[in-house]
């Protein structure tokens, strides 16, 4: 619990200023995540926005996550 707690709030805090969430809606998804069933939701309406965005982008997601292809390339 004291890597995966620490790794938990990192993963959701990352995510949350990707999407650009507001500080309200970032901080109430991170106070979510120590409620045992409800991170479970937290988890998946991130995860849905996220999915919304790359699409909205032009990039492919499947189940295991975007494309490589479609990725743009960094040097």
């Amino acid at each position: 619990m004291l890597v995966t707690i620490p790794f938990q709030l990192y993963c959701v805090y990352k995510i949350a200023r990707a999407l650009k969430l507001n500080a309200l809606m970032m901080s109430a998804s991170l106070l979510l995540t120590f409620v045992p069933l409800i991170c479970l939701l937290v988890f998946l309406a991130l995860n849905t926005k996220a999915i919304k965005a790359l699409r909205s982008g032009g990039i492919r997601v499947g189940l295991m996550g975007a494309r490589k292809e479609d990725l743009p390339q960094s040097k």
